[in-house]
């Protein structure tokens, strides 16, 4: 049987440390990732209500209330829509819709990489929207 030379054991631990470098990298992307793609779902939304409004010429009661639903549906608290266009305006005027809250995410602790420890914390959100009322 053939000794381990020391040269050997530390390429071993060498690929150790890449292996456990490379799990962290994927753990981080993978917990950025999810909250991409959360905000994109909000932006759809947004997307949907705007046109919504460009027919409308405003954001009405009952579009209001599908829009809150569906924003927490997709986990979004304290939802604000301030400077969103809640009143009728004349063909040509600018609308507006402006979502803010806050979004509950995972995220590692600071300084607590190697043993996986989470921290929920609250992010802020905003989707910001113009367009032209069509009515």
């Amino acid at each position: 049987m053939k000794k381990k030379s020391p040269a050997n054991v530390m390429n071993l631990v060498t690929i150790g440390m890449a292996i456990l470098a490379i799990s962290i990298v994927v753990m981080v992307y993978l917990q950025c990732t999810e909250l991409m793609l959360l905000k994109l779902e909000v932006s759809q939304v947004s997307r949907k209500y705007i046109l919504k409004m460009e027919s409308e010429g405003y954001l009405t009661p009952e579009n209001q209330n599908g829009l809150l639903i569906e924003l927490k549906e997709l986990g979004i608290k304290n939802v604000e829509l301030t400077g969103t266009t809640l009143s009728p305006v004349a063909y040509g005027d600018t609308i507006a819709l402006r979502i803010r809250g806050n979004i509950q995410a995972n995220m590692l602790k600071q300084g607590a990489i190697w043993n996986g420890e989470t921290d929920v914390r609250l992010l802020e959100l905003e989707e910001k929207r113009m367009s032209t009322a069509k009515n």
